[in-house]
């Protein structure tokens, strides 16, 4: 008999192995969820339901706020049950239990990231009323075979490792800069701003980041570019994140400056993969990662569930 109840701490490691089993994208760790629990603010807290069987957990279900899309009635869900335990009812009934919790908080709108290659779980969501609304290709790239030459710099920009410049005036102004670029990014929803102080602690911060393989672009002291990488659950492969360029300084090779410098930094540091991912329509990185030899793989849909508020 399957039975939904709220998470424990001690499930968190078959909750971790049931999503690293078959991760949409990237892997996660039972520490990464207990920062979570200790750190995020009240109006970020993951909304955790697992289903148990016989003192297994057999799937679970979280609804969650987006940071950088907040809206206190738009969520997103992210479920998950082993392949053993498909086809039971069980992922049917956490969403239900998901849905409910939403419709509790009025709210508008789920949205849920599937592969496009799992067609048992793009048929779950279609058969419920989501609906594709963004496309990402995930790429990765073999570093072992990566080879480029030095990339000439624009006059009066130097490239700095964060583990080199950091300082509190840098992240101040990295997070300036980052605060500017990221409204260029195509997004499932609009933007909203993110504080310093939850970048200081979640991202340039975060124990995961890789300061020696994270260059900014400056100009005197201030950041015109950057990028970064995070380590993964996977040894030897990183996770690169967010490149961006300020408007005024675009079309001078700076994205591929940065890029270069973060994969020979990672190469060096003996990492042998770097993974990402990127929206279907920014087509200048794409064009970018094409250059420097990622390769494609799976696509990934965003999918939204459109709700009636507090129906």
């Amino acid at each position: 008999m399957v039975r939904l109840r709220a998470l424990e701490l001690a499930d968190l490691e078959q909750v971790v192995a049931i999503h690293n089993a078959d991760p949409v994208l990237y892997k996660v760790s039972v520490e990464q969820f207990v920062d979570d629990f200790a750190t995020l603010p009240p109006h970020l807290a993951h909304r955790f339901t697992v289903a148990e069987s016989e003192g297994e957990v057999v799937g679970w279900v979280d609804l969650q706020n987006d940071a950088g899309a907040y809206h206190p009635q738009k969520f997103m869900l992210h479920l998950s049950v082993p392949a053993s335990h498909r086809r039971r009812g069980i992922g049917g009934a956490l969403f239900q239990a998901a849905l409910d919790q939403a419709r509790a908080l009025d709210g508008l709108s789920m949205r849920v990231q599937v592969r496009e290659d799992d067609a048992g779980s793009l048929a779950f969501a279609r058969t419920r009323g989501f609906e594709v609304t963004k496309t990402d290709f995930a790429s990765t790239l073999d570093l072992a075979s990566f080879s480029w030459p030095e990339v000439a710099l624009p006059r009066g920009v130097r490239i700095g490792m964060l583990a080199e410049v950091d300082s509190p005036e840098v992240r101040r102004a990295m997070h300036d800069a980052f605060s500017v670029i990221r409204l260029d990014t195509p997004r499932s929803e609009p933007p909203t701003p993110i504080s310093f102080e939850f970048f200081d602690e979640h991202i340039a911060g975060n124990k995961d980041l890789l300061p020696l393989a994270t260059p900014l672009a400056l100009v005197g002291d201030t950041v015109v570019g950057f990028t970064g990488c995070f380590r993964t659950e996977d040894t030897g492969v990183a996770e690169q994140w967010l490149t961006g360029v300020r408007r005024e300084h675009r079309g001078q090779g700076l994205a591929l400056a940065l890029k270069v410098a973060c994969i020979s930094a990672l190469k060096g540091q003996g990492y042998s993969k770097l993974m990402t991912d990127n929206d279907t329509r920014n087509a200048p990185m794409l064009a970018v990662n094409t250059k420097l030899g990622f390769v494609r793989g799976q696509a990934v849909h965003s999918m939204a569930l459109q709700l009636e508020a507090g129906g």
